[in-house]
């Protein structure tokens, strides 16, 4: 076989195809912080189900986990960060929670704050510790900050988890 042959790919019918590399299309068409927004969702996954636990990562219309727990399915919305704030005083870490959605007449696209009815509760991941906190979605949110010894103490995961499932529980707004 001739040399230049065998460096063409080909198609099943035999015709030259273009190679492409697919992860540098794809992270063409996303930004860095989608990216770092899908990474954060696979943590948790892995992480939840390290616990035990049962997660199905759906992506849905305002949330993108749903977690059994219990017996009782939790919808989780995943946000990531690399936000910190050292001051004088303090040490945070801080998650800007906003949804996006379209006016109806037109294209334009306005946010709006984070309600209890998008999901139950939220998994914060910070990506500079790639730690986790749950955080229980009992009212509307824009911003939740907390303190950074909390976000680096890579145990403290499972116990917010079970912090915001007694925390829903009593609000009594789970979704089945």
């Amino acid at each position: 076989m001739p040399a230049d042959r065998r460096s063409v790919v080909r198609d099943l019918f035999g015709e030259p195809t273009k190679q492409v590399d697919t992860r540098i299309a794809a992270k063409a068409q996303q930004s860095e912080s989608t990216l770092l927004g899908r990474y954060a969702e696979f943590m948790v996954c892995a992480y939840l189900s390290k616990l035990g636990h049962t997660v199905h990562h759906v992506d849905a219309a305002g949330f993108d986990l749903i977690l059994e727990y219990e017996n009782v399915s939790y919808r989780i919305d995943v946000k990531s960060t690399s936000h910190t704030y050292i001051g004088p005083r303090k040490e945070m870490a801080f998650w800007n929670l906003h949804k996006n959605y379209r006016i109806e007449q037109g294209e334009r696209r306005t946010r709006r704050m984070l309600l209890p009815n998008d999901c139950d509760m939220l998994a914060l991941f910070h990506n500079s510790f790639s730690t986790v906190v749950y955080y229980p979605v009992t009212k509307p949110l824009k911003q939740v900050r907390l303190p950074l010894s909390q976000v680096r103490n890579s145990d403290y995961g499972e116990a917010s988890l079970k912090a915001a499932v007694i925390a829903k529980s009593k609000s009594g707004a789970t979704w089945r």
